[in-house]
């Protein structure tokens, strides 16, 4: 009888442990990165020297699994992304594979984003505030 009371025990509690899935306090499934989600363009400063200036006609781009897509106008484009949270890298690839990955700089607080480029993302930027870096701004689209 006692062989048997550890395995069927076992069998009882694995399942009430759950999965190893990333979850929020709620229970409910937390992003797997903190830029997952739909991002709306705000903003764009392209001298560190100056303020933000507000944009006319915003476009939107959505992160989730790994890749993204964009819609600004009537352009629409998708492709594939990678970051590296610790160092606040972003890369991302056009689906086309036309022009290469390009390589940024990222920071989120809240429901703001900020995405830096330098040479049209042909070159990552050091920081947010070098000269040559242009800053996109987002806020995060509630829904």
């Amino acid at each position: 009888m006692r062989r048997l009371t550890l395995p069927l025990a076992s069998l009882l509690v694995l399942p009430l442990l759950g999965s190893d899935a990333p979850t929020d306090y709620d229970g409910v499934a937390a992003p797997a990165d903190e830029l997952e989600g739909t991002w709306r363009l705000v903003a764009v400063r392209a001298d560190p020297g100056q303020p933000f200036a507000q944009v006319e006609r915003s476009g939107e781009i959505t992160y989730r699994g790994g890749h993204w897509s964009s819609r600004f106008g009537f352009a629409a484009r998708a492709g594939t992304y990678t970051t590296d949270a610790g160092r606040r890298h972003l890369d991302a690839a056009p689906e086309s594979g036309r022009g290469g990955a390009r390589r940024y700089l990222y920071r989120v607080e809240f429901d703001r984003l900020w995405v830096a480029s330098a040479e049209g993302g042909r070159v990552r930027p050091q920081s947010f505030d070098h000269e040559g870096v242009t800053v996109n701004e987002y806020e995060r689209v509630k829904k």
